[in-house]
C-alpha cells in the first residue's frame, strides 16, 4: 500500500504490529 491517507495511517498503527516487518 502505497497511499498514505489519514485514515490508512491510524489503521496501519494498528497493523504496524503485524507488519512490523513493513
Amino acid at each position: 500500500m502505497v497511499r498514505e491517507t489519514k485514515n490508512s495511517r491510524a489503521k496501519a498503527k494498528k497493523f504496524s504490529r503485524r507488519f512490523s516487518r513493513i
